[in-house]
Order: C-alpha cells, then sequence, then structure tokens
C-alpha cells in the first residue's frame, strides 16, 4: 500500500469515525437537555469512540476498520429511521 493510499485509507476511517461519534451525540441529546451531564457523557463517548477507532485500526487495518464504522453508522442510521 502507498503512502497516497494509506492516507486516503486514513481519511476514510477518520470520516467514519466522525459519523459514528455525531450520531452518538445526536442520541445523548435527545435524551437529555443541553446541561454538565450531558456535556460530560458526550465527551466521554467520543474518547471512548476516538480510543476503540485506534485501536480497530490497529488490530485490522484501516479498510476493515472503514468498513466496521460504516457498518454500524448505517445500524444506527436504520434505527433513527424506525424511530
Amino acid at each position: 500500500m502507498t503512502s497516497d493510499e494509506k492516507y486516503i485509507l486514513e481519511g476514510i476511517v477518520l470520516e467514519e469515525q466522525t459519523r459514528v461519534i455525531n450520531h452518538l451525540s445526536g442520541a445523548l441529546d435527545s435524551l437529555a437537555h443541553r446541561d454538565h451531564a450531558t456535556a460530560r457523557a458526550t465527551a466521554f463517548v467520543s474518547a471512548s469512540i476516538n480510543g476503540a477507532t485506534y485501536a480497530l485500526r490497529e488490530w485490522v487495518g484501516p479498510q476493515e476498520a472503514a468498513a466496521m464504522l460504516r457498518k454500524l453508522a448505517d445500524a444506527i442510521d436504520v434505527q433513527a429511521a424506525k424511530q
């Protein structure tokens, strides 16, 4: 894999990671009013996802990590559409 390909894959992983974080942040916002508890929970979830994404990239590689994150975000989209 060339450095350009690796850079592109890392970008895809980051996009999918951001998508998952945004979905979960939206879910937290819908559960509670904007207060300090929600902000702390959002920060905790974001930090957890960032760490998990890094580990996932290292474990399965950037392509598989992006695919797994995309599946997770798509599943969240489906659940949100049902509600």
